[in-house]
């Protein structure tokens, strides 16, 4: 039994997409699959470390392809996607097979593409594992214009690669939705929503050594943690933060992880040094639970557009 994921990122990478995919290949190990990951080059969060082109952990056997992701500019990173596409089409035509079953993800939004359009010549069966609905996330995004040139060739796109896909995995109801709304039908469409991992769970403050590590005792916390990415919105968490901070100094605003509105909150703390604002990079896999046990309030932002 062989299995081939395909996922932009991937252990030790600790994005949340690739300690999903890390998660799932060690479920197939050890139900007996021979499991082989395609993935890219670099962490998401620190392009300039070049991790190993093939290595095998724990059972899986990893190939990393040219990077897809960047952090300068959309134009470089649409490059570095392009790279990436040409790598993961070559890698499939010499690697697979008739027999061969491949999972794929929407990370990066093409991968399904690349699978439909070799399938015809090699004959295998691919399920779709729909992280984001493109080019619709997009449009929401103010990236692209709705039925804009490029809305219709990326919605093409997606079209052919839901069409030729043997299942298509979605996250949910409202997800499942969207994903019918491009044509697919009902019978085609699983829902499997993300899980959760065994090793968290709740943290008395006392028992948490980050509390002292950050110098948080005795705080009041407000903690965002995780991807501080396009969709999400942090002008009124700020704000609040700069307000809370000219009355109280036991209430502190901690936002852990990494992405592109990430720096935006560097600026921020930069320009107005009196809030009470800590900034912590993206924390190991193994620590995750003792930075989640750090809130007292937990939030999730969501833009409006």
């Amino acid at each position: 039994m062989k299995l081939i994921i395909i996922n932009q990122f991937f252990y030790p990478d600790i994005d949340v997409d690739a300690q999903f995919a890390y998660d799932l290949a060690k479920g197939f190990v050890e139900k007996g699959y021979k499991v082989r990951v395609l993935c890219q080059r670099s962490l998401k969060d620190d392009t300039s470390k070049t991790l190993k082109r093939k290595e095998t952990i724990n059972g899986i056997e990893i190939y990393r392809l040219p990077n897809a992701f960047s952090n300068i500019n959309f134009f470089y990173r649409f490059i570095r996607h392009i790279f990436f596409y040409i790598g993961l089409l070559i890698k499939l035509v010499s690697s697979t097979s008739r027999d061969s079953r491949l999972l794929i993800t929407t990370s990066p939004p093409l991968n399904g593409l690349i699978a439909a359009i070799i399938k015809p010549f090699k004959n295998f069966k691919y399920l779709l594992a729909v992280k984001d609905v493109y080019p619709d996330a997009m449009v929401s995004l103010g990236i692209i214009k709705y039925n804009g040139l490029i809305y219709k060739i990326l919605n093409l796109a997606i079209e052919i690669s839901y069409r030729k896909a043997n299942k298509i995995l979605s996250l949910g109801s409202y997800m499942t939705k969207r994903i019918k709304n491009k044509g697919v039908g009902k019978d085609k469409i699983v829902e499997i929503p993300n899980w959760g991992f065994n090793h968290l769970y709740p943290l008395v403050k006392e028992e948490n050594t980050f509390v002292e590590k950050m110098n948080l005792e005795g705080k009041f916390i407000v903690l965002y943690s995780g991807n501080h990415g396009y969709g999400h919105e942090f002008d009124t968490v700020l704000e609040g933060a700069k307000r809370l901070s000219t009355e109280y100094d036991d209430i502190y605003f901690v936002f852990i992880g990494g992405g592109k509105r990430f720096n935006e909150i560097k600026d921020f703390r930069r320009d107005n040094p009196d809030a009470n604002i800590l900034m912590f990079s993206y924390l190991p896999f193994e620590k995750l639970n003792y930075g989640l046990n750090l809130a007292h309030i937990s939030l999730i932002t969501m833009r409006d557009k």
